[in-house]
């Protein structure tokens, strides 16, 4: 099980169960990911993600190991292979996870401030460097996402673009 505590620290995400979604994880490298608002987290299940507002603690979610160490003896193998496979697949996307989190966090901060929800994409132009005018996080095109519409860096913990919002 010492793979669950590998995985978990080098990519800061939380791998858990939950009673109604099963298998969940909340990405904690996306600093949007968790907000006053609520958590995202991701459905194992479909790759979905959903906003949790109430705490995240038992008995509603438990961490992957207690929850594995909570199953009958017959089912604990299977329930680790699975939970495994899971984590290596949100390993192996992580990329994709991160733009289909971004996207939601960033037309969340757009809807909250009256404004239509917009695409995003990875920047290929030169390497650009800021700072969020809106939380004063540090931006990077060679990390964080643009807006499509006014192409700024998107910031992964709020969520903002141009200050002002996008025409």
């Amino acid at each position: 099980m010492e793979i669950f505590i590998k995985k978990n620290s080098e990519n800061k995400i939380w791998l858990g169960f939950h009673i109604s979604h099963g298998l969940v994880i909340l990405d904690r490298s996306i600093g949007g990911s968790e907000s006053d608002e609520g958590y995202l987290f991701f459905k194992c299940s479909d790759w979905s993600i959903y906003k949790e507002t109430d705490v995240w603690e038992k008995p509603n979610y438990t961490y992957v190991i207690p929850y594995l160490n909570s199953l009958d003896k017959d089912k604990i193998k299977s329930a680790q292979e699975d939970a495994i496979n899971k984590l290596n697949h949100y390993v192996d996307k992580i990329k994709d996870m991160h733009f289909e989190l971004l996207k939601i966090i960033h037309n969340n901060y757009l809807i909250k401030k009256g404004l239509e929800p917009q695409s995003i994409t990875k920047s290929n132009k030169k390497f650009r460097e800021s700072v969020c005018w809106e939380c004063k996080t540090t931006v990077d095109n060679s990390e964080d996402y643009e807006c499509l519409a006014c192409r700024w860096i998107i910031c992964s913990n709020c969520g903002a673009c141009k200050q002002h919002g996008c025409n």
